[in-house]
């Protein structure tokens, strides 16, 4: 009998345009819904009642508007449950050219990036991510 595998993924990441157009001025990452959080929360309670693992895919860059702080809380509750902490890069968070997609970026602005992002990882888990996933 063949053993199935399945891989879930997690982007934790806010709709940027929207952000950066101003449709969207709230972190939807955890929203709280008739008094129940219904976002990151939600999923991870609902995987770890199942004893299920995931990769969660952090877009660091949204440090910006929410802090260093609440996305160290949430790796380490991550962390906790054995989940794995992965980069998640959208330029467009931080860059001033409002350029999307990582591959608007030359090799060196990629590279600044995407070790940003690592760096961010390593400092709120004690890690480097072993998963990286382009957005956009």
């Amino acid at each position: 009998m063949m053993k199935k595998i399945i891989s879930i993924t997690v982007d934790v990441e806010n709709p940027q345009t929207d952000f950066r157009l101003g449709r969207v001025t709230n972190n939807l990452i955890d929203p709280l819904l008739k008094n129940e959080r219904v976002g990151i929360s939600k999923i991870t309670s609902i995987m770890d009642r199942y004893k299920i693992k995931g990769t969660f895919f952090i877009t660091t860059s949204e440090k910006k508007f929410w802090g260093d702080e609440y996305f160290k809380k949430i790796c380490e509750s991550l962390k906790i449950n054995d989940h794995e902490v992965a980069l998640h890069t959208h330029p467009e968070w931080t860059d001033k050219k409002n350029r999307i997609l990582l591959n608007q970026l030359n090799k060196s602005e990629q590279e600044k990036f995407i070790n940003s992002g690592i760096s961010d990882i390593y400092n709120w888990t004690g890690e480097k991510p072993k998963s990286h996933r382009a957005g956009a």
